[in-house]
């Protein structure tokens, strides 16, 4: 029954930042780099703002606190993707919900007492943020 409430907003909020997410590659050249090429840098950044803080505060309200997979999926998505957001945006929204799919499954499947989902997205959310620290250190060596 929850979802009928957050469904508007996601659905929104994806929307709006799909719909941007070419000029939010704009906005990683600063702010000088942005107005030059055109991008409203004030504007742009605070509807981004705006969506990705309506989206983390209904997902919480819905959910409670998932540890680690806003850090660790935008990295997995960057490593699949590469760093161009008209492509890592959709798929670190596909790489989250898989994840949390297969968290799920596990919390579900390991124990005889269903385990919190925050523990398990804190044990593999760690292990994978790890995993991409140390593959970055490889690639600046």
């Amino acid at each position: 029954s929850d979802v009928i409430y957050l469904l508007p907003v996601v659905v929104v909020c994806c929307a709006i930042l799909l719909m941007l997410r070419w000029r939010i590659n704009v906005l990683s050249l600063g702010r000088e780099g942005s107005e030059t090429s055109g991008v409203n840098y004030k504007a742009v950044r605070m509807i981004v703002i705006v969506c990705t803080t309506l989206l983390t505060a209904v997902s919480v309200s819905v959910s409670g606190s998932i540890s680690w997979i806003g850090l660790a999926m935008p990295h997995i998505a960057r490593l699949i993707c590469g760093n161009d957001n008209r492509f890592t945006l959709p798929c670190t929204m596909l790489c989250g919900s898989i994840f949390m799919v297969i968290v799920d499954i596990l919390s579900r499947c390991i124990s005889v007492n269903e385990i919190p989902l925050s523990i398990m997205t804190g044990i593999l959310g760690a292990f994978i943020y790890v995993s991409v620290l140390i593959k970055k250190g490889k690639e600046i060596r």
